[in-house]
């Protein structure tokens, strides 16, 4: 059901998978089979339910660009419906596409790359890679590793590469964070976590990059990944970082922990920078002094 602002029914559409939401929250789309058809049907909508475009085709994921036009495919092709034009991309002969992504006021289109491993009840897909394409422009590249943010409206995107060694050799469990330009080749920026990526955030309206490592460090990078904050919580922890990047948080037990993600660093494994915050005039901090709070506190000093 589709409801107005006052919570009264203006529509009530048919559906059979997760409704998909424009940016300006001004259009959705829905995909269902139809009736005995094979392929599912692609509908979109406005804000008020009526129906824009009607879409039958082989489709495995949908979305919408930066500016709303309707994005689909499946693992060999993706579309664009570019006004009364629709802009094709083929996957490469040795690779599925796993999704994609498009903007066509900066020009730029992405899709995510997978190879499919065969096992017998079980195929498995592991993402490779990133392709980058110039809508107008011919420009292409090839980005390698797991993407974990693509900005295609501030043309960067984030890509994650495992660097263990190979098989039989000595093991390195370091992973690598490389910041690409989509506009030029070549790699911008390295961010070496030697401890290994155990899971990520990208938020896209700052850029901003959370990560949290196999040794409980929770980072909060900037999109040059540079350390903007980093502290230490524990593997039972919550966290996350606002839709609109202006704060993240943590929850432990009964208590949640906000902080501010401005430019000011906050980074607990650097112990110069937290020494000079602690002493710094108006340090939350106080020094204690009184022998009987130490005890309380059992704190023994000589």
């Amino acid at each position: 059901m589709l409801l107005n602002s006052t919570g009264q029914v203006i529509a009530r559409l048919p559906i059979s998978y997760p409704i998909t939401i424009s940016r300006d929250r001004r259009k959705f789309m829905t995909l269902e089979i139809d009736g005995f058809n094979i392929e599912p049907v692609l509908r979109v909508y406005n804000e008020h339910g009526e129906l824009l475009h009607k879409i039958a085709d082989e489709i495995t994921y949908t979305d919408f660009t930066a500016e709303g036009a309707p994005l689909w495919g499946s693992t060999s092709v993706c579309h664009i419906l570019n006004g009364t034009d629709t802009l094709t991309y083929d996957a490469p002969s040795d690779k599925d596409i796993d999704y994609a992504y498009g903007n066509l006021s900066t020009g730029l289109f992405t899709a995510v790359l997978a190879e499919r491993s065969e096992y017998l009840y079980n195929p498995v897909r592991n993402l490779v890679g990133v392709n980058v394409s110039g809508i107008s422009n011919g420009y292409s590249d090839y980005l390698p590793g797991t993407p974990v943010g693509i900005h295609t409206g501030k043309g960067f995107a984030i890509m994650l590469r495992h660097t263990q060694a190979a098989a039989g050799q000595p093991k390195d469990p370091a992973d690598t964070l490389t910041r690409y330009s989509l506009r030029e080749k070549g790699a911008q920026q390295n961010f070496i976590v030697p401890e290994g990526v155990k899971n990520f955030q990208f938020n896209q309206a700052t850029g901003d990059l959370m990560v949290y490592t196999q040794d409980n460090r929770l980072l909060v990078l900037d999109s040059q990944l540079k350390i903007k904050k980093g502290l230490l919580i524990t593997s039972n922890d919550l966290y996350g970082m606002a839709t609109g990047g202006q704060t993240f948080f943590y929850a432990r037990d009964r208590y949640l922990t906000i902080f501010a993600n401005d430019t000011s660093r906050l980074n607990v494994f650097d112990r110069a920078s937290v020494w000079s915050m602690l002493y710094a005039p108006g340090s939350p901090v106080k020094p204690i002094t009184d022998k009987k709070r130490f005890r309380e506190l059992g704190l023994h000093f000589k």
